[in-house]
Parts: structure tokens; sequence; C-alpha cells
């Protein structure tokens, strides 16, 4: 043990101190997907509030049908670009790659290969 670690003991780095770039953008997408998801509930359950209270009329309830219709469209489309983007990444350029521990890890492609060892 040397003088340096005696006195202060040992420096251990942040637990994501060492993030990627990849890391990043795997975070940034999981972060808008959930908050996509998010936002398409409260919509459809806006909808429905607004359905109920609409007292039968007719401009109240198509006003909700339309925005219940919309969540769910929004919904869909979002679901539809993750599922192509993990297709095209994933399967065709083979940049997403899944870790053992059910994660995603990016590899970027260099001149010398890509950033996944």
């Amino acid at each position: 043990m040397n003088p340096a670690q005696k006195s202060f003991g040992v420096v251990t780095p942040p637990k994501y101190a060492d993030i990627s770039f990849g890391g990043l953008l795997i975070w940034g997408l999981k972060a808008f997907f959930f908050v996509m998801c998010l936002m398409a509930l409260y919509y459809m359950l806006m909808g429905a509030f607004h359905w109920i209270t609409s007292e039968g009329a007719e401009e109240k309830i198509t006003e909700a049908q339309k925005q219940i219709t919309s969540s769910l469209i929004a919904l869909v489309v979002a679901i539809g670009v993750l599922v192509i983007w993990g297709l095209v990444a994933g399967n065709m350029l083979n940049i997403v790659k899944q870790t053992a521990d059910g994660g995603w890890m990016i590899c970027l492609p260099t001149i010398t290969g890509n950033t996944c060892k």
C-alpha cells in the first residue's frame, strides 16, 4: 500500500462516470419513449373524461373521440418507430446489440471496426 492510500483511502469513480455516447443515446431514447407513453395515456384518459362529462352533446363526444383516436395513433407510431429502429439499427446495420443483462449497447462503426469489444 502506498502512502497516499494510507492517508486518503481508495478513491473510486462515480457509478456513471464512464458513460459513453452510445449509453447516453440509449438513455435518451428510453426517456423519450417513456414520456411519449405517459403523454399518450394522459390524453386517452382526458378524452375518456371529456366523453363521460359531455352530457350527450354530439360535438363534445366527437371531440373526445378524436382526442382518444389521436392519442392511440401517436402511441402506435411511437411503438412503430421503436420497432423499425430495432430492425434497421439492430438486425440490418448491427449498430445496436443486446447485452447479457438485457440492456442495449450501441456499437458505432469506426475505420478500424466498431466500438464494441
